[in-house]
Parts: structure tokens; C-alpha cells; sequence
């Protein structure tokens, strides 16, 4: 990068278009990646306060309520032996409103920083993601287009060829006159109720959209299925560390929910504490940390972690293709503290198997800061 921009970053400085028609080809592609990139913080000294975009989901640059040419990079606003944010100096410079998002960042504790792209999970650019993010951009411009139709949806329903091209081409709005004119006298007296005063495009898009008009076919629980609906002892000499999370919204607490047994399911301890967080999954990760981190101060030398979200005990097991990028560090950091351990293994059940881990989230989501050494919480004995 250094060869074709020696004086600037080209992500966050402007670049001249005078050239070659291949370069500026090259320019108009790089302001869709201008767009929608995001640094993945780490230690923030690569990323720039003013000119990078690194609070993730914030379009825009930055607000200053008092600009400093002193404060140039983001690792100036983190204290760096307590990986906490600098308030006081947040407060000086941001409007509270972006010191709420700032705060919202995780600051971790390992990795590097990063630039990643917005519009894939793992954060990586990919033409594919480039292109659909153009054609979402001119749907969104037309409204009146039929582009940002879910046709997977159409395409995977288990319907003869021929039914499929014919709704293909309705939602196309490609068929003639004579032919809308047949359908609708075709049509069943208690379907055309459903029409009202719609034209036939409308009104099957309408059904697709409200899942009306899907199919698929519904199968019974496998016997292995239900048996992951019950949660199960860990083996002889291994304690079990259940976690969870209660997630509403980015913008409030997040509770976690921690309970570990051992091998004859007796009670060892209970927690539960709240953090902030931008999604879910990322909690979801974070609450995995938080046990792993309990786990370690009870001196447990034999771990078996347990969660409900595939996606974080995947990766937490080396499958990381799952978790969007936001999530990436909190697993690193996970694996880093899981080698204190003698034995360790993390495990996925169904939601119903880790309700106890739920229901101590959720209270704490309420409650803030609980712990139970001796004796387990009231509401999860019933």
C-alpha cells in the first residue's frame, strides 16, 4: 500500500482522481470500502480519533466537542494497565452521546488493530459482498424495484419448475396481460379476500414477506435431539461451568449467568454479573470469558465449559468460521486464559439444557452483581 499512497492512508485521507481511467476505477471502489469499513480496536495505536471510522455501526467520522491536534490516536484515550477507556478525557472531547457508543467498545486484552469490512461476518472483503451491498444500495434508491425481494426463499420452496418460473415471473412482473387476466379468474373465492385491492405483484410479495406463502416440511425431534434438551454431569472429577446471557438491547446491560456443578451434579457456586456489549454473540462470548475467568480463581484445574450459542462454542473449539469479527478478540483471549487448565473441553446444548444459566442472567440483568458460594438461588430450585 505504502508503493501507490507513500504521503497518505488512502481509508481516511483524500486521494486525487487525476489519472488513468484504471485509477479511477480504482478511486470509485474505494469509496464503497470508505463506506464501510470499521477498525477492530485492539490497542488503538493504528487507528486515528479524527480521521478513521472506529466506533462500529457509526457511519460518520468522530464528533469533537474539542478538537486537540495533542490527541491524534485512539490509544490515547485507553488506560492502558487497566484496558478501561479514559472518562474524563472522553468527556472533554466527545458529546455524551458518542461517549455512550465509545464506551460500548470492549477494549481487549490481546490481538492487534484491524481493519475490517462491515458487510461480512468475518470481516473480509469479498467482491461478492461489494456487489451485493451496490445492488442493496439501488434497491434501496428504487423503491419501486423488486431487487431486494428474498428469493432464496422462492428458490428453495418445494414446488414443481414450472410453478416456480410462473411466480418467478409474476413477482417479475413479466407476464402479459391475458395471462394476469386468467390467474385472477382462476383464482379461489376465499384466496381473492386476501388480494383486496392490491395488483397481483403486490399481493404476492406481501405473502412471501408475512411467510404465508412458505414451504417446508416440519420434521419430529430426533432422539438425540431430545436428549440435549436436558442438561447432563460432566465427567468424574471435572466440574461443569454453565454460562449464558440476558441481551436486550446494545444500549443497556447485559446480564451474564454462570452456575457450576460437579460430576454428581451437586452445587458449587453461582454468578451472576452484568457488562456491556454490541450484540448478543458477543456477550454470549464475553459471559464464556467471565467463566473461564471464574473457573481459574476457584483453582478448578479440570474445566467443562457449556453454552447455548454454536456460534461462540465453535469457535472457542477452533471452528471460527461462524462468529461475526466483532467476537473475534474475546475468543482469543478465551483460549489464552483456557491453557492454565489441566483439561478443558466447551460444549453446545439447546437453550433448554442451560435454563438455569438463563434464569441467573436475567436476574442479574435486574439485580446487578450476585453470588451464591453455599447454597443455589431460590428462583432456580423450582
Amino acid at each position: 500500500m505504502h508503493k501507490y499512497f507513500p504521503n497518505c492512508f488512502p481509508l481516511s485521507d483524500e486521494v486525487s482522481e487525476n489519472g488513468s481511467w484504471i485509477w479511477r476505477g480504482i478511486c470509485k471502489g474505494l469509496k464503497i470500502v470508505k463506506q464501510h469499513y470499521c477498525w477492530e480496536l485492539a490497542d488503538g495505536k493504528d487507528i486515528n480519533i479524527w480521521k478513521d471510522k472506529w466506533i462500529h455501526g457509526c457511519q460518520n467520522l468522530v464528533p469533537s466537542t474539542n478538537w486537540s491536534s495533542n490527541m491524534v490516536h485512539v490509544s490515547q484515550l485507553i488506560d492502558q494497565d487497566t484496558k478501561s477507556w479514559n472518562l474524563s478525557m472522553l468527556n472533554t472531547l466527545f458529546p455524551a452521546e458518542t461517549v455512550n457508543q465509545i464506551c460500548r467498545i470492549r477494549i481487549p486484552m490481546l490481538g492487534k488493530d484491524r481493519i475490517r469490512w462491515t458487510k461480512t461476518r468475518n470481516g473480509t472483503f469479498t467482491v461478492k459482498s461489494a456487489y451485493n451491498t451496490l445492488l442493496d444500495e439501488v434497491s434501496a434508491s428504487n423503491t419501486s424495484s423488486n431487487t431486494s425481494f428474498i428469493w432464496k426463499r422462492l428458490w428453495s420452496m418445494k414446488l414443481p419448475p414450472k410453478v416456480l418460473h410462473l411466480l418467478w415471473r409474476i413477482l417479475q412482473d413479466c407476464l402479459s396481460t391475458r395471462d394476469k387476466i386468467r390467474i385472477w379468474f382462476d383464482m379461489d373465492a376465499t384466496v381473492l379476500v386476501s388480494v383486496g385491492n392490491k395488483n397481483l405483484v403486490s399481493w404476492l410479495t406481501d405473502m412471501f414477506v408475512s411467510n404465508n406463502f412458505y414451504v417446508d416440511s416440519v420434521q419430529a425431534p430426533s432422539a438425540s435431539t431430545l436428549s440435549n434438551l436436558k442438561w447432563t454431569v460432566p465427567s468424574h472429577n471435572v466440574v461443569k461451568v454453565n454460562f449464558d446471557v440476558s441481551f436486550i438491547s446494545k444500549d443497556l446491560p447485559m446480564g451474564m449467568g454462570l452456575i457450576a456443578r460437579n460430576s454428581a451434579g451437586a452445587f458449587l457456586g453461582a454468578k451472576g454479573t452484568t457488562d456491556t456489549t454490541i450484540d448478543e454473540e458477543q456477550g454470549e462470548a464475553i459471559a464464556a470469558l467471565e467463566a473461564i475467568k471464574w473457573a481459574d480463581r476457584r483453582n478448578i484445574s479440570d474445566l467443562h465449559l457449556e453454552g447455548d450459542n454454536k456460534n461462540v462454542v465453535d469457535a472457542i473449539n477452533g471452528r471460527t468460521g461462524g462468529i461475526k469479527w466483532t467476537t473475534n478478540n474475546v475468543i482469543l483471549e478465551c483460549l489464552n486464559l483456557l491453557r492454565v487448565f489441566n483439561n478443558w473441553k466447551c460444549s453446545h446444548v439447546k437453550r433448554e439444557a442451560n435454563s438455569v444459566a438463563d434464569d441467573i442472567a436475567k436476574y442479574a440483568r435486574i439485580n446487578k452483581n450476585t453470588k451464591w458460594n453455599i447454597s443455589p438461588p431460590d428462583f432456580i430450585l423450582g
